[in-house]
């Protein structure tokens, strides 16, 4: 899911009908249920995102060390480069490999799905203290 659907639907949900609030109150338990099913999913990507990433640093650090065979290079779909990479060097070109820079990029940016559901769920769960807190101030206002 991109990261404005879930603004977009967060932004809809997020409104309490204040002529409304027991049905907004009964409303909590599905939004908690949706959410966190959303919050379940963009984390499983975000792992599996990260595990790439490991891999793909382990190929790369084989790759500068000129360790890979042939069928490795052809797999993994590398050239041969006829430069010496110096043992110290290696973490540099792996940080430095545009692969590894694009699939970093795309950790981050799940990483702040990830981060923006976990807080929509944190704000669910305050919400009924909001919505107790709005039916007290309607009591306040009408002198009861």
């Amino acid at each position: 899911m991109r990261f404005e659907e879930i603004q977009a639907q967060w932004a809809s949900d997020a409104r309490i009908d204040k002529a409304n609030l027991t049905d907004e109150s009964l409303k909590i338990p599905l939004l908690h249920a949706k959410y966190y099913e959303m919050y379940i999913q963009e984390k499983m990507k975000l792992t599996n995102l990260k595990s790439q990433v490991v891999e793909l640093e382990h190929i790369l650090e084989q790759f500068y060390a000129k360790t890979l065979t042939a069928s490795e290079l052809k797999e993994y779909g590398l050239e041969y480069i006829d430069k010496t990479v110096l043992k110290t060097d290696i973490p540099k070109w792996v940080q430095s490999n545009r692969d590894n820079i694009k699939l970093k990029q795309k950790v981050a940016v799940q990483q702040e799905k990830v981060d923006f559901i976990k807080s929509i769920l944190q704000q669910i769960s305050t919400r009924s203290f909001t919505i107790r807190d709005a039916i007290e101030f309607l009591k306040f206002q009408s002198g009861g």
